[in-house]
């Protein structure tokens, strides 16, 4: 429980800690002038990043829009981190005019913290959190293999980025049908992505998949369903009502769904 105190907090903790350190830096502020750039920089970015959420990132799918907003934010905080090595600085001349009882409590605490953000930096799957950090695993290369070994025709495949990631990575470019449409839903902010996130989050019907098989012009569709995700055995049933067939990978690891 203290990990995820810690880790819900942490951002109202170094929020805490750079106002202690503006208050700290202002009142020896003879001492401090180089860090007015640090702080016109930190707001400059602040300002950068209110008229940024401004902008509509239309070509993104729907829970990447404010990524790039999000980054500049992230960057004017780094701008003010000597604030927080100013308060840091001040707190450890303190605490090391305490007796020997209180720096060896304090110690501990700090040593119990690093041990906190050590494991709050891993990706992690744990009763509170799961970080969903997946990467490309041999059973999405298998998946992509048996597709391509077993079309019929020209298709296209409806899959997450994991997967798509291994298509490209054993096939290259291999398929571009219209000039602009990859097999594979990548990049994201395309059509064929949100075929694939009607397929995960509504219902992977057959209407969805023959709509994204026009678009591209073909007449095979896949779409490819990992065990790790969300509502899987309810999708898994769905699909296998409305597919023409389906062939499992590594004992359920992947299903792949034919139409």
């Amino acid at each position: 429980n203290f990990i995820y105190l810690y880790g819900f907090n942490i951002k109202l903790i170094i929020g805490i800690l750079i106002l202690a350190g503006l208050y700290l830096a202002y009142y020896y502020k003879n001492k401090c002038k180089i860090l007015i750039i640090h702080f016109v920089m930190s707001l400059a970015l602040i300002l950068s990043y209110f008229l940024t959420k401004k902008i509509p990132f239309n070509f993104l799918i729907n829970y990447e829009r404010d990524d790039y907003a999000s980054r500049i934010l992230l960057i004017s905080a780094f701008f003010l981190l000597p604030f927080i090595l100013i308060i840091l600085h001040y707190l450890l001349n303190k605490l090391l005019q305490q007796n020997s009882f209180i720096k060896t409590i304090w110690l501990l605490f700090l040593i119990l913290l690093l041990t906190t953000s050590v494991y709050l930096s891993y990706p992690r799957s744990d009763s509170f959190y799961n970080s969903h950090g997946y990467s490309v695993s041999d059973s999405d290369i298998k998946a992509v293999h048996w597709i391509e070994n077993n079309k019929t025709s020209d298709y296209i495949v409806l899959a997450n980025q994991q997967v798509s990631a291994a298509a490209l990575r054993e096939f290259g470019f291999n398929h571009y049908y219209h000039e602009n449409i990859f097999y594979y839903p990548i990049p994201t902010g395309e059509q064929l992505y949100k075929y694939y996130l009607n397929m995960v989050y509504q219902s992977p019907s057959k209407e969805t998949m023959k709509k994204a098989m026009d678009l591209a012009g073909v007449s095979q569709g896949f779409f490819i369903l990992n065990k790790y995700w969300w509502q899987f055995p309810k999708i898994l049933e769905q699909a296998k009502l409305s597919a023409q067939s389906w062939h499992e990978i590594d004992n359920g690891q992947i299903y792949i769904f034919k139409y």
